[in-house]
């Protein structure tokens, strides 16, 4: 005989609402109450999106409500749209539909499925744990402020990263309509801002606003935010600056509000998602920053997970179980790609500068995801146009072999972007494709013989030596008219001192170098692998003054173990970063996919890259 149950769902949004359609579904015997704090008429929010799988995932786990949301949404195909203050791209990601609906219809028709399928809603309660904690299951969908996890933090242990921007939520009702997806980057007296906008039907679109917090204070809107919540009424100061700020991109839209007010994202993860009788779905567990645009469907497939893990009789215990350990992953790859999407808008200053195709093609792959080959079959006009700016930037480059582009570095040029870095006495792989070799020389091997390693028919290319070699490096190196040296130093050793030292062994290089040489060059060793690492802000701070001590290359070497491993994302973002504080070119000392590679030469994350036995 079937078990009765009873469930309470706290919370009433699109993913507590279908987990609790989903469960009654599977066990009519089970009591399903949802709660929700908000009144019937109460719906924060505008639109929301879903992608291709989520529509599919839906459909295979609920075809009637899957054909709601198609008959309620409007359809969207995959092109956007990116304007700067020096023009505007556009792409198409390759012919792939996305459904956007109004969040007020989407969460009336849940309601109505789930009240169809014998769940019981009761609208503004606002119940706690503690409330229905004698329910043989809770499922905690009480959003990113969650309290059943603040309550039960000792067992959840929550992690929360905060961002480093302001971020507000708007809707437009323009004419005529915003019709595709939109990014703008736009930079006034105050700072620089930035617009995501995405069309969802009836002539709306949804708006994400961001801006960091010194440019969200100096335009006021600090202030005017911090007066309107307090004295808890609607923020207008803040939406007619907007409105004003961004009317030439959205077609003379009308800005509306709805409980809209600057916020700080913060990306919320717990190492773990059950405990008791608990499941937490939806923000409760988990964020992503906007720009990918999954909460929604996020919080839709937790449901979706939640209900095949109560799909047959099993004891509560082991059916949570099931639902992280099925669950959770796919989340966690979800967060890791939303991390650095989330970092690209947040240093969105050290590339607003870029030609509008390669801004747009630096977003696109921000994640590692979406190289440039990808759009030379998806939308090559696009590509082409990616391309083209490239070459501008770059007089002489290659629109069909980007890394055979020539570069300048200090006073001369290398004729491509790949480097050949071999170690004294090794034989080089790559000898006659390279643009620059560099042989690098053990600590105390600064002697006739291991000089004379270094040069190949009669033609030194340059070799790196460590930071206390520098002294007899610079004067062997200027004797021998060698054009380049790289000064080598371990990330963590970048102390005041260790600037001084640079500082006077740059200045000495200047005197003795070769009047048409390369330059000084800095290998930084043991770089931290991830951008949140504290250490990172450290070797920034160290970065800053580079182009004013005469350096002409910044080498980074992650990786001392020669593993052709393909680098992870963050050290071309910590590279990207590094370059546009330094204000200098970087090579990536490690193993780069080359459709890696080329896009990153191409966006400019990176300017060189070593030479592997593969390349």
């Amino acid at each position: 005989m079937p078990t009765e149950r009873r469930v309470s769902v706290i919370g009433g949004g699109p993913g507590g609402l279908f987990a609790a359609r989903l469960l009654k579904r599977n066990q009519p015997t089970w009591t399903v109450e949802v709660y929700d704090r908000n009144p019937e008429d109460s719906v924060y929010g505008f639109g929301v999106g879903l992608g291709g799988q989520a529509l599919t995932a839906i459909n295979g786990a609920d075809p009637d409500v899957h054909d709601d949301l198609v008959r309620l949404g409007a359809s969207r195909d995959s092109a956007q749209r990116l304007t700067n203050d020096s023009g505007t791209s556009s792409w198409s990601w390759g012919g792939w539909k996305s459904l956007s609906i109004s969040r007020a219809k989407l969460l009336a028709s849940l309601r109505h499925r789930a009240e169809e399928a014998g769940v019981l809603v009761t609208l503004e309660s606002a119940v706690t744990y503690h409330d229905v904690a004698d329910a043989d299951l809770v499922i905690a969908a009480d959003g990113a402020n969650s309290a059943t996890r603040t309550q039960l933090a000792d067992e959840f242990v929550p992690s929360l990263r905060p961002g480093r921007c302001k971020t507000i939520w708007l809707g437009a009702h323009a004419d005529p309509p915003i019709d595709t997806s939109l990014f703008v980057v736009r930079s006034n007296d105050h700072g620089l801002w930035a617009l995501h906008a995405y069309p969802y039907g009836d002539g709306m679109a949804t708006l994400v606003i961001e801006t960091d917090e010194s440019t969200w204070m100096r335009s006021g809107l600090g202030e005017a935010s911090t007066a309107a919540q307090t004295e808890r009424r609607a923020d207008f100061v803040s939406r007619n600056y907007l409105a004003d700020l961004f009317s030439d991109y959205l077609n003379g839209a009308e800005l509306q509000m709805s409980n809209s007010h600057w916020f700080t994202f913060t990306m919320v993860r717990n190492r773990s998602w059950t405990t008791r009788n608990v499941a937490l779905l939806g923000d409760a567990a988990h964020t992503a920053h906007p720009s990918i645009g999954s909460g929604t469907r996020m919080a839709m497939e937790d449901g979706i997970a939640l209900a095949d893990a109560f799909a047959t009789e099993k004891p509560i215990v082991d059916a949570l179980t099931d639902y992280q350990t099925t669950r959770k992953p796919q989340v966690e790859r979800l967060q890791a790609a939303a991390l650095p999407s989330q970092r690209w808008w947040e240093t969105i200053e050290d590339r607003a500068s870029l030609a509008p195709a390669l801004l747009g093609m630096h977003y696109i792959s921000r994640t590692g995801l979406y190289p440039l080959s990808r759009f030379r079959r998806r939308d090559p006009d696009f590509a082409e146009q990616v391309l083209h700016d490239f070459t501008r930037t770059f007089p002489g480059g290659s629109a069909t072999n980007p890394l055979g582009t020539p570069l300048r570095l200090g006073k001369a040029e290398v004729a491509n972007r790949w480097v050949e870095r071999q170690r004294s006495g090794d034989a080089p792989r790559r000898p006659h494709h390279t643009g620059l070799h560099i042989v690098i020389l053990p600590r105390g091997g600064i002697t006739p013989s291991e000089l004379g390693a270094t040069w190949r028919d009669g033609a030194p290319a340059g070799i790196s030596v460590d930071l206390a070699d520098a002294d007899r490096a610079l004067q062997a190196a200027a004797s021998h008219g060698m054009p380049f040296i790289e000064l080598r130093l371990p990330a963590s050793s970048l102390t005041g001192s260790a600037l001084d030292r640079v500082q006077e062994h740059a200045l000495a290089w200047s005197h003795l170098g070769p009047p048409d040489n390369l330059g000084l060059g800095l290998g930084l060793s043991d770089v931290p692998t991830s951008p949140d690492d504290p250490a990172f802000t450290e070797i920034l701070a160290f970065c800053e003054g580079f182009s004013n001590l005469g350096i002409s290359l910044v080498c980074l070497s992650p990786c001392a173990d020669g593993s052709e491993e393909p680098v992870p994302m963050a050290l071309l973002e910590i590279a990207d970063r590094i370059k546009a504080r330094s204000n200098v070119p970087v090579l990536l000392d490690s193993y780069v996919d080359p459709d890696a590679a080329e896009t990153a030469i191409v966006c400019g994350r990176i300017d060189l890259v070593t030479a592997t036995s593969s390349d």
